[in-house]
């Protein structure tokens, strides 16, 4: 999962998200990334990548929780991709679909 933080920290944190926070087991995990919400409401904006070991580490969610009534959606990203592709693919994507 360092890989994913290597590639998508100088993504976000210019977007006023904090560094990458990895969780998870051997085979599961989950990379976080927060900023405070817009409203100053003491709220967060997260985008949560939900990660799964099979053969290889991949993708197998991206989501961002930011509307004021805990609004999530599900970002884009290239399921099928190795996790090479689906994080070069992320690092282009994340700034638009976060910013829609």
């Amino acid at each position: 999962m360092s890989l994913i933080v290597d590639a998508l920290d100088p993504v976000l944190t210019p977007l006023g998200f904090a560094a990458g926070q990895v969780g998870g087991s051997s085979n599961t995990g989950q990379v976080i990334y927060c900023r405070p919400h817009s409203a100053d409401d003491g709220r967060c904006v997260d985008v949560v990548l939900d990660v799964r070991r099979s053969e290889d580490w991949k993708i197998v969610r991206v989501d961002i929780d930011d509307g004021p009534d805990n609004e999530v959606r599900n970002l884009r990203f290239a399921r099928d991709a190795t996790l090479t592709k689906q994080i070069d693919q992320l690092a282009l994507t994340l700034p638009t679909d976060i910013c829609r």
